[in-house]
């Protein structure tokens, strides 16, 4: 960024990855299954609620499409409902 020195720069990484933190925190905090799609059915987010029913790691998950993860007619129905 323009205009920062370094440990300007620092200073505002370390509070990003803060707040990265914090909103995994509170996405995985909540007990039901949230996650969100880009418009190619990709999930971009996915909390551990969903991951739990899913059976595998979120980061096995994340940035995966629905046609990746299931059969084709459940993508496809998923992506139909979405």
């Amino acid at each position: 960024m323009q205009g920062l020195n370094p440990r300007e720069l620092q200073h505002m990484i370390g509070k990003l990855e803060q707040e990265v933190e914090e909103y995994r925190t509170l996405l995985d905090s909540i007990p039901v299954m949230l996650w969100y799609k880009d418009t190619s059915n990709r999930l971009l987010r996915i909390n551990q609620a969903a991951a739990d029913l899913e059976g595998k790691p979120i980061s096995e998950l994340e940035g995966k499409s629905c046609y990746q993860l299931y059969p084709k007619e459940i993508a496809e129905g998923y992506y139909q409902d979405d």
